[in-house]
């Protein structure tokens, strides 16, 4: 966990898992030593958990 993703707390981000799949343009809700949380695939009224053994890495705009 690093500071700059706590930072995107809020913003869309690209969670790319270790399975090769990526979750695109999702918004982050929280982090925390478990894991991500992130919206679903079509609505950001749904939230959906991702444990950091599954996350390769996670994009974010450098401009926002």
């Amino acid at each position: 966990m690093t500071n700059n993703l706590v930072d995107k707390v809020g913003s869309y981000v690209t969670v790319w898992c270790a399975d090769g799949n990526a979750m695109e343009n999702r918004t982050l809700f929280t982090l925390d030593t478990f894991g991500v949380v992130v919206s679903g695939y079509l609505s950001n009224e749904t939230a959906v958990f991702v444990p950091w053994n599954q996350v390769k890495y996670i994009d974010y705009p450098a401009n926002e």
